[in-house]
């Protein structure tokens, strides 16, 4: 089934989901007044058609295959689905039975860490947060340090995944756990947060609103 013609990041399992201060490693990585390096990458990943314990890649695909997905009606009626669950067991069961993912951070053979075949030069960051989902959206649009690649609502509604450009001198758990500190002190309404693993998988939801960079259109 190919998503180019059609359109969660999974919680890394060794991943504590509180991170302490002194767990934040090189500061200089992300430092606060230098803009993130950017790089000519081909801007490729594996995607995995649902359920979330097949680890085959179906395909490749880019950011614009994802955008076209999750802005068309492919994910729409799986996605009101979920939200309508009040059961937190349920709506687990149901994301991971029913919701497409893909792995933003490469292409792989199998999804995991020692299957990559090649970066995309990608990360995606699922961050909550105590406020509207709309708020942090918007906030995070105009970040004016970090340059968004895609940015959209998460399947449970809940927070927004932010898929932005790794540092190329820097290892990819490294980078991420710099992009997480950033996080953390520029928006303190956060909730939730963790470090993705390279393999990390997020799930593909439905949102007519999610943004693109004008660049990949």
């Amino acid at each position: 089934m190919n998503i180019q013609n059609k359109g969660g990041i999974t919680r890394p399992k060794n991943q504590d989901k509180n991170i302490n201060e002194s767990d934040y490693s090189n500061p200089n990585i992300l430092a606060m007044n230098t803009p993130i390096i950017e790089r000519h990458i081909d801007g490729q990943f594996s995607f995995f058609e649902a359920p979330i314990n097949n680890i085959k890649p179906n395909e490749e695909i880019n950011l614009r295959a994802v955008y076209n997905a999750i802005t068309g009606n492919r994910y729409k009626e799986r996605t009101e689905h979920l939200r309508s669950l009040t059961d937190p067991k349920a709506a687990r069961l149901f994301k991971k039975q029913n919701f497409d993912c893909v792995t933003f951070a490469g292409k792989f053979h199998t999804r995991k860490d020692e299957a990559l075949i090649t970066p995309s030069g990608l990360l995606c960051m699922g961050i909550d947060c105590r406020y509207s989902n709309d708020v942090l959206f918007e906030r995070l649009l105009h970040d004016q340090r970090i340059e968004t690649q895609l940015l959209f609502r998460s399947a449970s509604g809940h927070g927004v995944k932010w898929v932005i450009k790794t540092d190329p001198a820097a290892p990819f758990h490294d980078f991420a756990l710099a992009v997480l500190h950033y996080v953390r002190q520029a928006y303190k309404g956060w909730r939730n947060g963790y470090v993705p693993n390279v393999s990390c998988a997020c799930f593909l939801p439905f949102d007519p609103q999610a943004f693109i960079n004008p660049k990949l259109r």
